[in-house]
């Protein structure tokens, strides 16, 4: 009897890679930008993103949206998130 299987959870492994990634590549887009507070940042987010997206790449997409905007928020230029 086939079980009812819903998509595999990312690793820790693969969180923590995308959070590395995102971090890097925010700072290499934010260079104003503490590093320290866009770790942080990426750290929320991705509290919030990772209990609802099961895709990698989706997770890391979301991430990098979502911080830009938080940080470009508390910085007093905040930009909608929609799609193109």
């Amino acid at each position: 009897m086939a079980r009812n299987v819903g998509p595999r959870p990312i690793t820790p492994d693969q969180i923590i890679a995308i959070m590395n990634d995102a971090v890097r590549v925010l700072s290499a887009r934010m260079p104003d930008e503490p590093e320290a507070d866009i770790a942080r940042t990426v750290y929320g987010v991705t509290t919030e993103l990772v209990t609802t997206v099961t895709d990698p790449e989706r997770l890391s997409s979301m991430l990098r949206l979502r911080t830009t905007a938080r940080l470009q928020a508390r910085s007093g230029n905040p930009v909608p998130i929609r799609r193109s």
